[in-house]
């Protein structure tokens, strides 16, 4: 059975597993009832007319997890908002192809239809960047600089870390998503990027760290 084009085993799966990963501190399952505020305002903004209407409902749970105007559920998710439209669209892809681990977007990207992985990836690519404001260790953010600069990260990410394309928007991205994506790669656990997983082969993990952590704070 279909719905707006997603077959349902696949995206009930994606909820119920979404669901247990988003516990609330009471051990209620999180709904709608227990949204935080910034969570019900971001969800109210989305647009219920025009060109997102067929994917509004897709919309509203990828911004109950990674935010709109405001910071990720967790620090572990990526924020989406300004990021670019052809990398988040490829990143979609590469979840239904296992291409990228993970047990909450893979059976979610996998329910998609190809016309609505872009109209996702379109609409945030169309929004603000949030600022999170993080402030790292003044001697970790050092450290992460100048690793950053050995790995002539700027060549592809540009002079301020915002990407451009197929390149992601990375500074001021969540710190602790960033340590898990270059440690993904470094790992051979997310295989999407060859290049950027020989890269972070030659840092140490404590370097990665930095690395991170400078990102987060630019």
């Amino acid at each position: 059975m279909r719905i707006a084009g997603i077959r349902i085993s696949h995206f009930l799966r994606a909820v119920l597993v979404a669901g247990a990963f988003v516990f609330t501190a009471t051990g209620a399952l999180a709904d709608d009832h227990f949204r935080p505020p910034t969570v019900e305002k971001d969800i109210k903004t989305l647009p219920t007319e025009g060109e997102y209407a067929p994917v509004r409902d897709l919309l509203e749970t990828c911004v109950y997890c990674h935010g709109l105007n405001s910071a990720s559920r967790e620090p572990g998710m990526p924020v989406l908002s300004g990021q670019h439209f052809y990398y988040s669209y490829v990143q979609l892809k590469d979840f239904a192809a296992g291409r990228r681990a993970s047990e909450i977007m893979q059976p979610m990207a996998e329910s998609l239809e190809k016309e609505q992985m872009q109209l996702v990836a379109k609409f945030f690519s169309e929004q603000s960047w949030p600022n999170l404001g993080y402030r790292g260790e003044e001697e970790k953010v050092k450290q992460g600089r100048d690793a950053a600069y050995a790995g002539e990260c700027t060549a592809c990410h540009l002079g301020n870390y915002v990407g451009n394309s197929r390149i992601p928007h990375i500074a001021g991205q969540q710190k602790e998503y960033l340590l898990k994506t270059m440690m993904d790669l470094k790992n051979d656990v997310r295989r999407n990027a060859a290049p950027m997983a020989s890269l972070f082969r030659t840092y140490s993990d404590e370097e990665l760290e930095a690395m991170a952590e400078f990102l987060a704070d630019f």
